[in-house]
């Protein structure tokens, strides 16, 4: 039993290192991840030039993604999880929540795989 579980690690890196060899063009499923936070929440009106974040807990990568975005747009962010004293006049908050988050392969061909990454924010 115990070289059965050794060859199938074995297979299994192997693999995983044939793949990896061909997909670095690709994006990886956080990229794909970030890129489509940014692509739904990047339209935040252009007028606010300060803005109060508050992101889930969940998937924290994508708040770092649209912080650095906004922050090289000319942004003032706070984030709504850490103590800060708020400026006189209020600021616009921005909220949301992650809904649904998923990759789905499909085997094209023998050697091929087609990916789907699917973000769903409210």
């Amino acid at each position: 039993m115990a070289w059965m579980r050794f060859l199938m690690v074995l297979l299994c890196l192997v693999l995983a290192s044939g793949y990896t060899v061909r997909a670095q063009s690709t994006p990886t499923n956080v990229e794909a991840y970030q890129a489509l936070a940014l692509r739904c929440l990047n339209s935040v009106p252009d007028t606010t030039a300060a803005l109060l974040l508050d992101a889930p807990t969940l998937m924290p990568y994508l708040r770092s993604a649209l912080t650095a975005a906004w922050q090289r747009d000319g942004r003032t962010l706070f984030l709504a999880d850490t103590a800060f004293s708020a400026p006189a006049r209020a600021l616009p908050r921005l909220v949301y929540a992650l809904e649904e988050a998923r990759v789905d392969y499909k085997r094209v061909r023998r050697k091929q795989l087609n990916r789907t990454v699917t973000l769903a924010v409210r």
